[in-house]
């Protein structure tokens, strides 16, 4: 079974508040949760999300950040393995003046889920297109997601390859979250369409399915003794 995207939902602003937070309502069963968190400057502003009062882990190499002018930073959490129904999902942040928000996505998998080996990002001045993300092939369908910050006067749309989940504009900047239309496995594009350079910071990355455990192909990994050998041995 394919990991799909199952449903997304976003919060409000949050400005000159320790926490934030909103209810997320899958349409199905889900097993993961991804979450983009946003703020508006050029360092995070969070210090952790729950899904369900659950704590999610903060991804490695999984921060985009732009540094100059209209700052702006997006920062991805997941956590595998969710409660089925209704969640809220809880922020905590800074409590200073700096705008935030948050988007989630639940998906649907038939085991183990995570986040791919390979994360691109774009950062600073520049144009957005769709990226090709690597999901190593795992032997089932993986989905791939963008959340892109872009400072022009109207958020970056999603390119052909990939669906809207949220966008928000925030009148002089604004933010788009979109995953692949059709998962798939092997290098596949998701992500923003726009010429006009600006400021960006956009996180594209895949949710796959955990790959089969073979354990012969692991260093240092147990291996049974052959029979033939236990015998010598007695």
């Amino acid at each position: 079974m394919a990991v799909a995207h199952d449903a997304g939902s976003e919060s409000a602003v949050s400005a000159s508040t320790a926490s934030f937070s909103w209810t997320h309502t899958p349409s199905g069963t889900p097993r993961s949760a991804l979450v983009f968190v946003l703020s508006i400057q050029s360092t995070g502003d969070d210090t952790g999300v729950t899904y369900g009062g659950t704590a999610m882990a903060l991804v490695a190499g999984g921060e985009a950040n732009d540094t100059a002018t209209e700052q702006g930073t997006v920062r991805t959490y997941f956590l595998d393995n969710v409660a089925a129904g209704a969640q809220t999902v809880e922020v905590t942040r800074v409590n200073d003046a700096t705008q935030m928000m948050g988007i989630a996505a639940t998906q649907t998998a038939a085991g183990a889920t995570q986040v791919g080996p390979t994360i691109v990002l774009l950062e600073e001045n520049g144009t957005y297109a769709e990226q090709s993300v690597d999901d190593g092939s795992p032997g089932t369908a993986s989905v791939r997601y963008v959340a892109g910050y872009y400072g022009g006067a109207t958020p970056a749309p999603v390119g052909a390859s990939t669906t809207l989940v949220h966008v928000h504009d925030f009148t002089a900047f604004g933010w788009t979250v979109g995953r692949e239309t059709t998962a798939g496995q092997g290098a596949r594009n998701v992500g923003l369409t726009q010429a006009t350079a600006d400021d960006r910071a956009g996180v594209h990355l895949a949710v796959r399915e955990v790959p089969p455990f073979e354990p012969a192909l692991i260093a240092g990994a147990y291996q049974p003794e052959p029979i033939d050998q236990q015998a010598a041995r007695l």
